[in-house]
């Protein structure tokens, strides 16, 4: 499965969304 994952940069901390709607917050 082809996983395409964006990060942002939010105050700092890197913001992980996947195709699946999750949301992974990592520092």
């Amino acid at each position: 499965t082809k996983e395409e994952v964006r990060r942002w940069l939010n105050g700092g901390m890197a913001v992980v969304v996947g195709l699946d709607g999750g949301s992974e917050v990592v520092e």
